[in-house]
């Protein structure tokens, strides 16, 4: 049979509370989709918003780039993250690009 437990929450607020319950969160969804997150990425998420702002790029472009794969998206309930780590990497130097016609490719 099934106990429930109390869980009372004083002298927090409401960034430290999410805060715990990523990181508590992360281990359990590292299981599920195989896919292990290094220890310190998953401190360094960010939401969809600021990662546009790092870019310099809208929103729009940003839900291009990871329906293209170029920007891998974390999703918890219906928050979008990135890891900080993966937007580093995607950044590529500009002369590993060459251009075609009106548009640059790699």
């Amino acid at each position: 049979m099934a106990t429930n437990k109390i869980i009372q929450i004083e002298s927090t607020n409401s960034s430290e509370l999410v805060s715990q319950v990523v990181d508590a969160i992360i281990p359990y969804i590292d299981k599920l989709t195989n896919k292990e997150l290094p220890i310190d990425d998953h401190l360094n998420l960010l939401t969809r918003e600021e990662t546009a702002t790092i870019l310099k790029v809208t929103l729009q472009t940003l839900h291009n780039w990871s329906k293209k794969g170029i920007l891998v998206p974390f999703s918890i309930g219906n928050r979008i993250y990135y890891r900080k780590s993966d937007v580093i990497s995607a950044l590529r130097p500009c002369n590993d690009l060459k251009q075609i016609g009106g548009s640059y490719e790699s």
